[in-house]
Parts: structure tokens; sequence; C-alpha cells
């Protein structure tokens, strides 16, 4: 609304997050194939921080006369974010799942869920503190995602640490629709997938 976006652009932001989850079968294909998980993960992850200044600096340094252009560019930028984030998953869980004993997983996700819906609901209620004390001013939703975009790089810095295990790279040649064949074959899996569906 601060960028004057009309009504189909606030319909297409709203459906981002959705549009860019087929990106992880994107990058789930270049993790079989290339195997870099740690480096994957810490590459995108620092390219969507760095996105997230741009999209600060838009909206810090916006257009008026030029409200088309500044749409499309945030629904760009914003996509992009999304997408590298949504690429992350795979590369996080597959590197994740090899550091963790097994007999510790469920605790280790316990543990780390319950830690990030506390910090989300902190993090929530220092926004709409922020977002109120501008009114419909873009300066606080700008310092939002600089803040953002800090604490995100810190956090890739934190996973440097983390001993990368990486998979050797295939090198036999890729077969998506077979891939994704032998993947809906299993019974599991599409237990899994209607239900969550049906969920949703």
């Amino acid at each position: 609304l601060h960028l004057g976006l009309g009504d189909a652009q606030i319909g297409f932001v709203n459906a981002i997050p959705n549009l860019a989850l087929p990106m992880q079968l994107v990058s789930a294909l270049l993790l079989i194939k290339f195997g870099y998980r740690k480096l994957g993960f810490i590459l995108l992850g620092i390219i969507s921080r760095v996105l997230i200044l741009l999209l600060a600096v838009l909206l810090c340094w916006r257009m008026p006369d030029r409200p088309i252009l500044t749409g499309t560019l945030f629904c760009g930028l914003l996509f992009l974010i999304h997408a590298l984030w949504t690429m992350q998953i795979p590369l996080w869980y597959a590197w994740v799942g090899d550091i963790i004993p097994a007999r510790e997983n469920t605790s280790f996700w316990g543990k780390r869920n319950g830690m990030t819906f506390a910090g989300g609901i902190v993090a929530f209620l220092f926004i709409g503190w922020m977002l109120n004390q501008g009114g419909d001013q873009g300066v606080p939703l700008t310092v939002l995602l600089v803040l953002a975009a800090i604490l995100g790089i810190v956090e890739i810095l934190f996973y440097l640490r983390v001993p990368a295990l990486e998979q050797a790279p295939t090198a036999k040649r890729i077969k998506p629709l077979k891939i994704f064949r032998a993947v809906f074959s299993d019974f599991n899996f599409r237990s899994f997938l209607s239900y969550y569906t049906l969920f949703n």
C-alpha cells in the first residue's frame, strides 16, 4: 500500500510465497547433481539477505511518479527472495539430517521448533509496535527490513561453523521425471501428500 500497488499487484504479492514453492524441486535436482549442501545453503542465504537490503532501499527511495516500475521491481525482488529461501529448504534438511544422530532427531526438531515459534511471537510483537509508530510512512518498514537482513547474515555466519559433510556429486545423468515417478510410487509419500493437501 505504501508503494501504491494496485489490487492485482497486491494479490500477486500475497501469492508469491506459494508461487515460489516449486523452486524446491529445482534445488533438490541441483543437490543430487552437485551435492554441495552447505555451500549452496550459505550462498543462497547470503544472496537472499542482500536482496532484502535492496527491498529496503526500494521502500525508502520509491518512485511515486513511476508506480508501475516501482510495483514491478517490488514484486520481482520479493519473488526472488522467496525463491531463494525456498531453494534453501532441501539443502538444509539434507545437510542437517546427516549431522544430527537419529536418536536425537525428534528432540532436536522439537526444541528447534519451540524456539522458532517463541522467537516468532516476540518478533511479530516488535513488528506490530514498529508499524504502529510509523503510521503510513515507509521508514519503519525500511528499518525492519534492514534489521531482518542483518540478523539473517549473522545467522548465515553462524552456519559457517557447522561441519559440511558434503555429498559426492552424482556421475549419472539426472532424469527428473524418473526421480518424481520414484517419489510418487512410495505409498507413505502419497498418504502424507493426500493428508497435507486436504489439510490445506
